[in-house]
């Protein structure tokens, strides 16, 4: 019998005798050692039968790797009860059928269980819920629904007594009502499902837990059967276990000889319906248990297990746990920055081959390429396999990606909607090599008539044609105008496919460039656009008088849709390409991450549709919002890829994606880790050059063309200029026969006329043209703040005017500021305004054409929100000691020569005769770490400048009032910090005249103006 030596805390666990017990175990910290050897000193020293001990993994992969450890001491393991929940629950309804009532015939997946809710779905007779043309979607969604309240225990005859009390009640507020409706029509779901099931003798995995509760409960000698079998419970991945699962565990252990083992932060399943508070839950039930943690990990480097480590430290509320590893080979995580997808699976390839060629001890096994997504593995797995890699991509998707289509969309949204697409026609412009000097003007000019009109019209379409001074490329804009003018008239004359093929054939270059560029990442591209045309002919064939404008909002619906697969099978010797989610317990000497990036880790939060209320939820409330819970998860997803890796991490993202809409960005998570600087990291820049042969077979003239295009890049790259000039003749010659069936009236000279480029004139004699008139540069908080998230956004915004779409948001705090401008009238009288002057002066002020094309709800709702926010104004004006000096203050200061200015909300006077700053914030939430960083607020310090600057001296105290959240955070204000602010304020005016205008992606790229037009921007299927 073979003993393990065991640290001092997994000696401590394993040897705990009675009583709750809770291993809180670090990535490869032994959790399985520490299991199986607390089982081996339960048994060896008489605490309890073989047959005494149940222990409940969370898989059937862990319930194997668990039996086979212990068969190593005990040989026969028959006795112990080793499974999953599932298979336990199923053990015992099946066992006790007469007692139950409950016969069990098969198990049903969920996927079977969407089919009958689609087959089923007039049968619902829904009220409330509108089904549309998303019936898929909403079937999804209730049976996820259904899924959530199961796990809760929550069954349908608890939910209609709930409904009953709550809409028998008339103070509810709307929002409320509008959900406990559409929990109504989810209530007829859940019965016909639970019939369904009883009728056809089936079981789902949920109710396998939910009916062994409550069978537990209601037979009371059936449960003390089981308390005496099993004298002591283990839980193995006690993070991934759901309220009813720990239900049940309480329930088998009345005298608490309950071991739980798992790593809270490990939890990553909570969209199967983990307990999020399950370790606190337990720390709560069982105040006595004794807490073990097992912080060395055994599995990885010194270095990682430091780095994964501050992945987690800003997670608010997180128990800190001083996990180190004694694996100390000097290693560093490499993360890879790559120059675009393609790249990203050349590198690991590459790599491979690598690490293999230099350390043949190592085979295809011991790598693993783990991905967010199921279907960001797939490139992977192909090319791997096609470069004699045998892969093993585990799973399938049904997801709909684009990667060209950032481009080819732009285009059809230009053809859609002209007037409303400036961002588009912005796109189009530079990838159709208009200078930024002439988009600039042409987005001022539009900008200009944008302000005088109450339209959505943003008038860069209208702009293109006008006689605007200083501009140059007139020839190209014009012929772009036509371009624009011509496929705007396409869906008139054609079908919505016809006329996306004229598009991505004829009208642009898009997949002739595609064609004339061998590689792998060309024909990706050019599977894309195919892909868009083929699910074009589908839409009209669904829906043959929809337009061009339709199918662009089917593609965003498509674009929704993940459903997972089963994990497949592992071959012996074979690369894993995998989810993260499936790599969860493994581990592997090399392990890829790829995808690191904006909006692939973390991805989108999309909240759920349907949740258990309050009064109804059984476990302990969860004090974070939907988004913070998630990103949380998404954080932890992302330490437990990398604590998969035994030998090397390696992380790797691409500046430009090839399926998806938009380029990428760098994860969050790599710029908290500050990536290019942090020292437990090798940063390396990989430019990839894979090459794939072409696949489609083109037409007669589109063979022709890509020929002679092919020969004038050539001759241009070689810089045989008369010889490339021929070529483009040519190529000018079959595009006119392709247009007239004729050659008569060609004429090359047309072709050779151009303008002067003063652009390139100013490059070769190395003036380059600025973007910024430092006479007319005028700088604020905002656009310093906006420079300060990311330059980028401020050139787009502030330089080239980029329109956006005109938010409602905006107008309603516009709304409740010019309120109170006007209230301070009456304040400088010497009396407090009241509600009611407030209402009145929102009613003269309230522009209705800020909602227009919007529903009348939504007017009415903000509109309420505004009468709120004045509510709330009031009544702290009535608890307010000090005198109102001024509202909305201009000021103005001068850093590095350029102006800078400001508007004070409001400037207080105390009646010890110190000034106060006041700023309202009407905005939803409060940022996250602004109390604690108030001190280095970047508004507070600056218009303190402002207040010095006017009454020569420094506020006493600036405050932050959110008055949606009826919270101040205040600031005394100190001279230091005013400093250091205005020192940092000055290296931006700098940076902004010397037109660094990089991109800084992070957390803001999520909710970016400019998210869809930008080139490092990250992409989400």
């Amino acid at each position: 019998m073979r003993y393990l030596i065991l640290n001092p805390s997994q000696k401590q666990a394993a040897e705990h005798l009675d009583g709750p017990l809770l291993v809180s175990a670090g990535p490869g910290s032994g959790k399985t050692r520490v299991i199986v050897e607390r089982i081996r000193f339960l048994v060896e020293n008489g605490h309890a039968k073989k047959s005494e001990i149940l222990c409940l993994t969370f898989s059937e992969k862990a319930a194997q790797v668990m039996s086979d450890r212990l068969e190593e001491i005990f040989g026969d393991v028959s006795e112990m009860h080793i499974s999953t929940f599932h298979s336990f629950c199923h053990d015992i309804l099946g066992d006790n059928v007469l007692e139950t009532g409950i016969g069990i015939t098969d198990v049903i997946d969920r996927a079977s269980l969407l089919v009958w809710g689609l087959k089923n779905i007039d049968d619902f007779k829904f009220e409330h819920i509108e089904i549309g043309n998303n019936a898929a979607e909403v079937i999804e969604s209730l049976i996820d629904g259904i899924s959530t309240f199961k796990d809760e225990l929550v069954d349908a005859e608890e939910l209609r007594a709930y409904l009953d009390k709550k809409l028998s009640q008339e103070d509810i507020h709307p929002e409320e009502r509008d959900y406990l409706y559409k929990l109504d029509d989810m209530y007829k779901v859940y019965v016909k499902h639970v019939e369904f099931l009883r009728s056809a003798k089936l079981i789902d995995f949920d109710d396998m837990i939910v009916l062994t509760n409550e069978k537990l409960q209601e037979k009371p000698n059936m449960l003390k059967n089981y308390q005496n079998k099993f004298k002591y419970v283990l839980v193995d991945e006690f993070q991934d276990n759901n309220f009813a699962q720990f239900q049940l565990v309480r329930q088998l252990t009345p005298e608490g000889n309950l071991t739980v083992v798992g790593d809270s932060d490990q939890s990553i399943y909570k969209f199967q319906g983990a307990y999020d508070r399950i370790f606190q839950h337990f720390k709560e039930a069982y105040p006595k248990a004794t807490e073990v943690i097992l912080p060395e990990n055994y599995r990885s480097p010194k270095n990682l297990v430091e780095l994964a480590g501050k992945l987690l430290e800003p997670v608010i509320g997180r128990e800190p746990k001083k996990l180190f590893s004694n694996k100390d080979d000097q290693s560093k995580t490499i993360v890879v920055r790559c120059n675009n997808e393609m790249g990203e699976v050349e590198y690991v390839v590459n790599q491979i081959k690598e690490i293999l060629n230099a350390s043949p001890e190592y085979s295809f096994k011991d790598f693993a390429v783990l991905s967010r997504k199921r279907a960001d593995g797939k490139k992977f797995a192909q090319s791997l396999n096609a470069f004699n890699i045998p892969a093993n991509y585990v799973g399938d998707t049904k997801i709909f990606t684009s990667s060209t289509g950032k481009n080819m969309l732009s285009y059809l949204k230009i053809m859609a909607n002209p007037t409303t697409s400036g961002r588009h026609i912005y796109r189009v412009l530079r990838l159709h090599g208009i200078s930024e000097q002439n988009i600039s003007k042409i987005m001022y000019e539009s900008s200009r008539k944008a302000r005088k009109s109450d339209t959505d019209n943003d008038f860069v379409y209208d702009s293109l044609n006008d006689e605007i001074a200083g501009i140059t490329q007139k020839s190209e804009l014009r012929e772009l105008s036509e371009l624009f003018s011509r496929i705007t008239k396409l869906e008139t004359m054609q079908s919505v496919s016809e006329s996306i093929l004229q598009v991505m054939m004829k009208e642009t270059d898009l997949y002739k460039n595609l064609t004339r560029d061998d590689t792998l990442e060309s024909r990706n591209q050019q599977s894309v656009l195919k892909e868009i045309f083929k699910i074009a002919q589908q839409f009209e064939n669904l829906n043959p008088d929809e337009t061009i404008n339709d199918f662009l909002g089917y593609l965003e619906s498509l674009d929704k849709f993940d459903i997972e697969t089963e994990e497949g099978l592992e071959s012996d010797n074979t690369v894993q390409v995998s989810t993260i989610h499936q790599s969860k317990g493994k581990e592997f000497p090399f392990v890829f991450v790829v995808d690191v990036a904006q909006r692939k880790m973390p991805l989108k939060y999309n909240p759920k549709t349907f949740y258990v209320p309050d009064e109804l939820s059984k476990g302990l409330m969860i004090h974070d919002t939907g988004k913070e819970s998630y990103i949380k998860e998404e954080r932890r997803l992302l330490y437990v890829a990398m604590t998969r890796a035994s030998n090397q991490l390696f992380m790797i993202f691409p500046i430009k994606y090839t399926r998806n809409k938009r380029p990428n960005k760098p994860s969050q998570f790599l710029e908290e880790l500050k990536y290019e600087e942090n020292n437990l990291i090798e940063l390396v820049e990989f430019n990839g050059k894979t090459q794939e042969s072409m696949l489609q077979e083109q037409e007669r003239l589109g063979i022709l063309k890509n020929e002679y295009a092919g020969q004038a890049i050539t001759h241009l790259n070689q810089m045989q200029f008369q010889s490339a000039i021929n070529r483009i003749i040519d190529l000018a010659k079959i595009d006119y026969f392709e247009k007239n069936k004729t050659l008569d009236g060609f004429s090359f000279e047309s072709i050779l006329q151009s303008e002067d480029n003063i652009e390139l004139e100013n490059q070769l004699f190395e003036n380059k043209i600025p973007l910024i008139n430092k006479e007319k540069l005028q700088l604020s908080k905002s656009k310093f703040s906006v420079y300060q998230e990311c330059p980028l956004e401020y050139k787009f915004s502030h330089i080239l005017r980029v329109p956006t779409s005109k938010g409602t948001a905006q107008y309603m705090g516009n709304a409740f500021h010019k309120v109170v401008e006007i209230l301070a009238g009456i304040e400088k009288q010497g009396r407090t305004p009241t509600y009611e002057e407030a209402l009145n002066t929102l009613e003269k002020t309230w522009n209705s054409n800020s909602y227009l094309k919007k529903p009348k709800k939504k007017e009415a709702e903000d509109r309420q929100l505004v009468e709120n926010m004045l509510q709330t104004y009031i009544s702290w004006l009535e608890s307010n000691p000090n005198t109102v000096v001024d509202v909305e203050k201009e000021f103005q200061l001068e850093f590095e020569g350029v102006k800078v200015t400001g508007n004070i909300d409001r400037i207080e006077k105390t009646p010890e005769g110190k000034y106060h700053i006041v700023d309202f914030k009407t905005g939803k939430s409060i940022p996250s770490g602004i109390m604690k960083n108030i001190s280095e607020d970047l508004q507070m310090n600056l218009y303190s400048l402002g207040v010095e600057k006017l009454y020569n001296e420094l506020p006493e105290r600036t405050s932050l009032y959110y008055i949606r959240n009826q919270k101040v955070i205040p600031y005394d204000v100190e001279q230091s910090k005013v400093t250091q602010v205005k020192k940092q304020l000055e290296e931006n005016t700098k940076s902004i005249l010397n037109e660094e205008f990089d991109a800084t992606p992070g957390q803001p790229c999520r909710n970016c103006n400019y998210n869809d037009i930008c080139d490092f921007k990250a992409t989400t299927s």
